[in-house]
């Protein structure tokens, strides 16, 4: 029981965060987000569903760029709309809507900042604006809190009628506008515009720089933001289709890299934080070598020449030369069998033919090498000089038989290749 309490312990604390975590109140998200399937108060998905309703015809998402959708230039009768942050197409996709536009169509972008060749081409060309027809740029993410109230207008629609929120929509007035092309449908409570309706060839391009009044958090509450948001999607013809941009959407583009929903969640965030951390910290501290250096070990020494080489010694210093020829006439008929494969060797005249034969070696000079052996080996007490003499012979025997084998072998090897030429 006293092993398993600490992790007893460390069970029930673990246990006791995550419960912490999964019941603790979420955070109140106060980015906008505009996505259509999301339930934090400044997505999209109120509008999304009510959308084919207001404008009788069906939704299509579009999570591709326009350029890629607007490929197609046989689209007539749509509308595409843009719910986003910021609004800044470059050149290659700005030519493609406003061709869209052009042929009949619709574009509807709602954002908090417009900008780029988009923005330039909608100004005209006697605006004086920097960044062409753009917003008043202020810190439109600090909007206020959900029980906050601000009203936005209809000039067109109703002259005087206030349409109150019940979130601030924090709607920046829209600067550079070309009055030639323009017509106003929707101001803030200051009479500057918040909504407009520019022309472009057979079309039109619907722009609003409230995107607030388009969410779940004004549109879900008590208040006029749908009668609002009517009347700014009343301003674009009746559409026989609708495209839902999915493409320029705050999260997506401020992803920026793979890491980009990694640094955009604090949990998250803090997570790859620890993580990096703790490979930092692996890396070192446990990144040395934590056991020893294994040693070289060399090879163990041939130990049967030094054992016979001590023996040797021994009995020739205790003058036992007797036991030294047996030694030497046992390695000799050992040397007989390995070296020239006599099976039964002995120092019979018989062996000492075959191996004459075998080692070419001439026959009277290996009868009388064996003859020396087998003397030296019967005498009881042979003198020193016999046997180094004898042990002279028998090595010039075995070093003469190890070169008779090897040019027999190299005969043979010439005689097997001649014969595989023929």
């Amino acid at each position: 029981m006293r092993r398993a309490l600490p992790w007893l312990v460390i069970g029930g604390v673990v246990l006791a965060l995550v419960l912490i975590e999964a019941f603790r109140a979420r955070p109140y998200d106060s980015r906008l987000r505009a996505e259509r399937s999301g339930v934090e108060p400044f997505d999209a998905e109120v509008f999304y569903r009510l959308l084919p309703a207001w404008l009788g015809a069906p939704v299509e998402p579009v999570d591709r760029p326009p350029f890629e959708r607007l490929a197609d230039t046989t689209l007539t009768g749509t509308l595409y709309l843009f719910l986003t942050d910021s609004f800044e197409p470059d050149e290659a996709e700005s030519d493609r809507l406003l061709a869209f536009a052009r042929r009949g169509n619709t574009v509807l972008a709602v954002a908090q900042d417009f900008g780029g060749p988009f923005s330039f081409a909608l100004s005209g060309e006697d605006s004086t604006a920097v960044d062409g027809l753009d917003t008043a740029y202020a810190d439109l993410f600090g909007f206020g809190d959900l029980a906050a109230t601000d009203v936005l207008y209809l000039p067109s629609v109703a002259r005087g009628r206030a349409y109150a929120f019940p979130t601030a929509v924090a709607a920046a007035p829209l600067v550079g506008i070309d009055s030639s092309t323009t017509s106003l449908v929707a101001t803030n409570e200051l009479g500057e515009p918040v909504a407009v309706v520019v022309r472009v060839g057979a079309g039109r391009v619907v722009l609003s720089s409230a995107p607030l009044a388009f969410t779940n958090a004004a549109l879900a509450g008590e208040g006029d933001a749908a009668a609002w948001v009517g009347g700014v999607l009343g301003a674009a013809p009746a559409p026989e289709r609708v495209l839902w941009d999915g493409f320029y959407k705050p999260l997506r583009s401020r992803a920026g890299s793979r890491l980009g929903v990694a640094t955009r969640v604090p949990g998250l965030r803090w997570a790859l934080a620890l993580a990096l951390l703790g490979a930092f910290l692996l890396v070192a501290f446990r990144g040395r070598r934590w056991q020893r250096a294994i040693p070289v070990v060399a090879p163990p020494p041939n130990a049967q020449r030094e054992f016979a080489r001590v023996l040797g010694r021994l009995h020739f210093e205790d003058g036992d030369t007797q036991w030294l020829a047996r030694r030497k006439a046992l390695a000799f008929e050992d040397a007989l069998r390995t070296r020239l494969g006599i099976a039964d060797a002995d120092l019979s005249d018989g062996t000492a033919r075959r191996a004459a034969a075998r080692a070419g070696v001439d026959e009277a000079d290996a009868l009388a090498l064996f003859a020396r052996l087998r003397t030296l080996r019967a005498d009881p007490s042979p003198e020193p000089a016999r046997l180094l003499r004898a042990d002279r012979d028998v090595q010039d025997f075995l070093a003469r038989a190890d070169l008779g084998a090897a040019r027999s072998g190299a005969a043979r090897s010439g005689a097997a290749r001649a014969g595989r030429g023929r």
